[in-house]
């Protein structure tokens, strides 16, 4: 099954073509990163997912605000 084959993108190879696509899950606090946040996307990187796209997360809140990002 073509699904479950490595495929490449860009210089990585993923296990498989299964995506995980971009959701909110409340897990953040304002657009800050919670042990939560990264609980949750830790746990998913278990399985069989080949690529994870997070939502809009900033990793400082120097960051917040700048060119428009989440406040």
């Amino acid at each position: 099954m073509l699904i479950a084959q490595p495929a490449r993108l860009g210089p990585y190879t993923l296990k498989n073509r299964i995506v995980m696509a971009p959701m909110g899950n409340g897990l953040l606090n304002g657009s800050q990163i919670t042990p939560q946040f990264m609980a949750y996307f830790a746990e998913r990187a278990k399985g069989d997912v080949g690529l994870i796209i997070t939502q809009t997360a900033t990793v400082t809140s120097r960051l917040c605000g700048l060119l428009g990002g989440l406040r």
